[in-house]
């Protein structure tokens, strides 16, 4: 979103492991932010502070507390639409550049997913139900959109790259659907 591009490539499933790096950055990060002294801030500089305080705070409920990730299967539609997405706008000059992040990161979809299995736990009926239109609709980005997209970029290796991440993850999309609908939500309970 500021427009630096050194991570496009990424796209990292939520495992135990990254859960725990991400919950001890933020421990780290509000350290930081709770010995920076106030009274030595410009009120503007005050401000930011205060904002990064509240957003790790949030951040810290989040991952710690809500624990949506074991709740919500919706909470995986960042990684596996919206990061994916992200990639799509921007200048035309750059469309390969972009088509290779979004191969990179459709090829760690099926891990994203498989992860996703391991960690949803007793999502209630009404998050799988309201998740499931969103897993329909990254299938509609994967087959239509993305190779729309890829085909700006003239380079028949960056195409081909693109084609075999895009159906690998079409296919973990499809499989992660049919295990929302027969396996979790025949079981899921109303809250």
């Amino acid at each position: 979103r500021a427009g630096d591009r050194r991570g496009d490539h990424r796209l990292e499933p939520v495992t135990q492991a990254s859960l725990a790096a991400e919950a001890a950055w933020l421990e780290t990060f509000a350290r930081r932010l709770a010995a920076v002294p106030e009274a030595t801030l410009t009120p503007a500089r005050r401000a930011r502070r205060d904002s990064l305080v509240a957003w790790t705070r949030g951040a810290q409920d989040e991952l710690l507390v809500a624990r949506r990730w074991e709740r919500d299967p919706a909470a995986y539609l960042e990684l596996v639409d919206d990061a994916v997405r992200a990639l799509l706008p921007g200048h035309a000059r750059a469309a390969c550049d972009r088509t290779r992040a979004a191969s990179a990161r459709l090829a760690r979809v099926p891990d994203v997913l498989r992860a996703a299995r391991v960690n949803l736990r007793e999502p209630a009926r009404e998050s799988l139900q309201e998740a499931l239109p969103g897993f329909e609709r990254v299938l509609g980005l994967y087959r239509t959109e993305l190779p729309a997209f890829g085909a700006r970029c003239r380079e028949p290796r960056t195409q081909a790259d693109l084609a075999e991440a895009d159906t690998l993850a079409v296919r973990a999309v499809e499989d992660f659907l049919r295990y929302l609908r027969e396996d979790l939500l025949p079981r899921a309970v109303a809250r």
